[in-house]
């Protein structure tokens, strides 16, 4: 799915049987977009939507629950995060909590990136040896809790 702008908007229901997410469920951002997780039309628990590979440069990424999640985990999980520019990454609070985007991998390219997380939410990011060149930068600013579990094989190997 190419998102050129506009809103992604997910309503899980109740009971996690109930939808199909996570691989082949990819999403490429190519403008300034966001993505909003909600219950659908009863208020409750909310529990995070998981995709594939999330691939974005240079936009920004607003990240929100809705209105009908009173509690719980409403973000967004994805395996792989691909970066192709420097992202901003706006994560909004939601009714009783903050938001959240995570991504289980990372692939930065070849070129420095400078990832930026503004706003109350939570972004983690997951890496191996090769998820970020030297120089790239982490700035969080808003609250939340900002967190990188990126390894540096700084060898070369595995």
């Amino acid at each position: 799915m190419t998102l050129s702008g506009g809103t992604l908007a997910v309503e899980l229901p109740a009971s996690p049987g109930d939808y199909t997410d996570g691989p082949g469920n990819n999403i490429l951002v190519t403008a300034d977009s966001a993505f909003l997780n909600d219950r659908g039309t009863t208020a409750g628990v909310g529990r995070p939507a998981t995709f594939g590979t999330l691939t974005m440069g240079a936009q920004t990424l607003t990240v929100s629950a809705g209105t009908n999640v009173t509690s719980g985990d409403a973000g967004f999980i994805f395996e792989n995060l691909t970066l192709t520019g420097d992202p901003l990454f706006s994560i909004t609070q939601a009714n009783t909590g903050p938001g959240h985007l995570a991504a289980l991998s990372l692939s930065g390219g070849a070129s420095p990136r400078a990832i930026v997380k503004t706003g109350p939410g939570n972004l983690t990011l997951h890496g191996g040896s090769n998820e970020l060149v030297a120089g790239s930068t982490i700035t969080a600013s808003g609250g939340g809790h900002p967190a990188a579990e990126l390894s540096r094989d700084q060898s070369g190997s595995g």
